[in-house]
C-alpha cells in the first residue's frame, strides 16, 4: 500500500508567492536542461556522422527552438490548481435521514416538559 507524502490541504488559499516562485522556476530549469540535452544529442550527432542523422536532428533542433517559448509561457503562468484540495460537499447522500420523525413537521419545535414531585 503506498502512502502519498503530501498533506492535502483544507483549504482554497493560494500558496505562498515563495512557493509558486520556487514551482515556476523548477519547471523552467527543467525545461532548459531538456533544450540544452536536445542541443548537445543533435551536435554529437552531427560530428559522429551516426546513421539516420538527417532524421533526428531537425527534430532535436525544433524541440531546443520550441521548448524555450513554452518555458517562458509556462514560468510566467501561475501554478494550476491542486487536485488534492478539500471541496465541501454540496450535496447529502441518499443514505442520510433528516433529524426529525416522519410524522412531525419541521417547522415547529417540541417541546418536554416533565414535573418532578418527590
Amino acid at each position: 500500500m503506498r502512502r502519498h507524502s503530501r498533506i492535502p490541504q483544507i483549504t482554497d488559499a493560494q500558496p505562498s508567492r515563495n512557493e509558486e516562485l520556487h514551482h515556476r522556476e523548477v519547471r523552467y530549469a527543467l525545461m532548459m536542461g531538456f533544450r540544452v540535452v536536445c542541443l548537445v544529442v543533435a551536435t554529437v550527432l552531427v560530428t559522429s556522422h551516426v546513421p539516420y542523422t538527417k532524421y533526428w536532428v531537425p527534430f532535436l533542433l525544433v524541440g531546443a527552438i520550441v521548448i524555450p517559448w513554452f518555458a517562458v509561457v509556462l514560468a510566467n503562468d501561475r501554478m494550476p490548481k491542486d487536485r488534492h484540495r478539500y471541496e465541501p460537499r454540496t450535496h447529502t447522500t441518499p443514505g442520510q435521514r433528516e433529524l426529525t420523525g416522519p410524522g412531525e413537521p419541521d417547522d415547529e419545535a417540541r417541546t418536554i416538559d416533565v414535573d418532578f414531585d418527590a
